[in-house]
Formats: C-alpha cells, structure tokens, sequence
C-alpha cells in the first residue's frame, strides 16, 4: 500500500484502496504488536482511523500490566 497522509478522523471506507484484505491486515499487524487479539466486530464497526487507534490501545494498555 502506497503511504499518504491522513488524519485519525478519517473516515475508512474514504482511505484509498480501503478494502476488507488491508482491514485484515491492520488487525493482524494489531494484534502482533499488543500481544491480544482484538474483536474483529469492533474493528468492523469502527468507521474512523481513531476508533481502531482507541480500541488497539486498549488492547495494548491489558497487554502490559493493565486489567485482564
């Protein structure tokens, strides 16, 4: 995927190229990074670049020491 500049206000399905195999991809690269596996129904609903953020640093936050 080409790189541009986006702001985490964005709305996904304005991203381009957008499609379910990158939203795949970002959610696995989420998941190796936190060590958790996140929903893939929050992922799936989530319509902004900031939600996804929100809900992998959740993820990330239990992963290091935070509530389980």
């Amino acid at each position: 995927m080409d790189v541009w500049e986006v702001d985490l206000d964005t709305m996904v399905d304005e991203l381009p190229v957008w499609d379910s195999v990158y939203l795949l991809r970002l959610l696995t690269v989420l998941e190796e990074d936190t060590g958790r596996a996140l929903p893939m129904r929050l992922i799936l609903e989530a319509r902004t670049l900031e939600q996804i953020r929100t809900h992998a640093a959740g993820a990330w936050r239990t992963s290091v020491g935070g509530e389980r």
